[in-house]
């Protein structure tokens, strides 16, 4: 995409339209991408729209319009599963395709993202291995050949560039980082929870706070300070609001035929969520800045894959729904009722800050 970016420049004038294009169409991508991956597993076309606009449009992904390069190389991650699953229960040749995908967003130019595919892949990998030794066992290692062939092929492509920036990064301030500066961009449990339905509830950089006053007086330093003091980090990485929808359809998912998908993605999002909070659960930061080398940083970015698990889950949670049977009726009104009593009294015990901002 880069490299299509750059053909299209003339006497090196980027200009801000042809950025714009640029992220619309990859916003484009992540939203068919993840449609793709929905109806390849024979969900309806509802389901899979909703799991594409939760994805493309969540929150985090649109705050990394500003990452171009971030949000360039997280798109891939609907496109990537969809081949590597195919890798291990349909033919091996897929794996192929899965790491071409991955080293196109490899070279996006930020090569955090390419961290949380790692993740989920390993993830999926001993995920499936552990199902195919319960149900096929002399199919067990084929999840970690799978795997294997995807990092190879995505490092082949990547290889151009990484040997240059490897060279290059030995002269970064940020490659040897301390722990603090490495975790420090997380976001502790009390946000994580109120963001996704409030998001302004803790204030905003133009320095509204939540008593709702709007002090002209503060620098945007001392505003930085405030917000970072009050959850870790700045609002411009920490963006969990995907709508309430997701979280409405959340609870049906567990009700889901598919309970080998259904069970994948609810591991992979409490594995989101994990890296989220690193710096409130130390062990969860130590592991992340050792296994990081001290290399990477702003754990938060695992965004990503909390909008991208709750975006699956959201799908198989309305086709749970439009898959309901008569008898299954009554639980359907039950957790409908749960719902709406949970969303109706979060909504009601935030209203004073919600009115204020």
């Amino acid at each position: 995409m880069d490299l299509l970016h750059s053909l299209a420049v003339n006497n090196l004038n980027f200009g801000y339209l042809l950025m714009e294009v640029n992220a619309f169409f990859h916003y484009f991508l992540a939203s068919f991408f993840m449609y793709l991956l929905v109806r390849s597993f024979g969900l309806s076309r509802l389901p899979a729209i909703i799991a594409g606009l939760v994805f493309a449009y969540s929150g985090y992904l649109v705050k990394e319009y500003v990452h171009l390069a971030y949000l360039q190389g997280a798109v891939w991650l609907p496109l990537v599963f969809l081949f590597f699953y195919k890798s291990i229960f349909s033919s091996l040749k897929y794996a192929s395709v899965a790491g071409i995908f991955f080293g196109i967003s490899l070279l996006s130019g930020q090569t955090q993202p390419a961290i949380y595919y790692v993740f989920a892949l390993i993830i999926f990998t001993l995920y499936s291995s552990y199902y195919l030794h319960q149900t096929k066992a002399k199919e067990r290692f084929k999840p970690v050949v799978s795997f294997l062939v995807v990092l190879l092929v995505s490092f082949g492509l990547f290889a151009i560039q990484f040997f240059p920036t490897e060279e290059y990064a030995q002269y970064s301030t940020r490659s040897n980082l301390s722990y603090a500066e490495s975790v420090g961009y997380s976001a502790n449990p009390l946000y994580l929870v109120i963001h996704p339905f409030i998001p302004s509830f803790w204030g905003t950089m133009e320095g509204k706070f939540w008593d709702g006053v709007q002090d002209e007086t503060l620098s945007l330093d001392d505003r930085t300070k405030w917000l970072s003091s009050m959850f870790g980090g700045l609002p411009n990485e920490m963006n969990f609001y995907l709508g309430l929808l997701p979280f409405f359809l959340f609870p049906f998912a567990l009700f889901s035929k598919n309970k080998f998908l259904r069970d994948f993605f609810l591991i992979l999002f409490f594995f989101s969520v994990l890296l989220i909070l690193s710096r409130s659960l130390t062990l969860v930061g130590q592991l992340f800045y050792y296994i990081m080398g001290g290399a990477a940083r702003v754990p938060v970015r695992a965004s990503f894959l909390w909008s991208f698990s709750l975006a699956f889950l959201a799908a198989l949670g309305l086709q749970t729904i439009l898959d309901f049977k008569e008898e299954k009726k009554e639980i359907f009104e039950k957790i409908t009722r749960i719902n709406f009593l949970v969303l109706g009294a979060l909504f009601f015990v935030f209203l004073p800050g919600l009115i204020i901002l």
